[in-house]
């Protein structure tokens, strides 16, 4: 893959970047030196069946999904002033009330 002027101008328009002529000749050249070494990896022989490296048994067992509540340290029943019926019973604020 070669990188060619019009795309490092492209890149540098969308990321609104201001780049003159000389920049933009050296940023050419560095970004397809760039490509042509990350390129190298192709030449990298795979084969399907490789198996990927990690450390320790790879039979580990999966746990189980389980759904659990998360405990609180304190109920909330504990922790509020007034609580009935599982809600929180606040005050009215007076400005939200009716005017009549």
């Amino acid at each position: 893959m070669s990188v060619r002027r019009d795309d490092v101008e492209q890149v540098a328009r969308l990321a609104a970047l201001s780049i003159d002529d000389e920049q933009l000749a050296a940023l050419t050249k560095q970004i397809q030196s760039i490509i042509s070494y990350v390129a190298q990896l192709e030449g990298v022989p795979t084969a399907p069946d490789d198996i990927d490296y990690r450390p320790g048994n790879r039979e580990t067992p999966l746990r189980a999904d389980e759904i659990t509540p998360i405990p609180l340290s304190h109920p909330p029943a504990e922790m509020a002033p007034a609580f009935r019926d599982g809600f929180f019973i606040v005050p009215k604020l007076e400005a939200f009330e009716e005017q009549g």
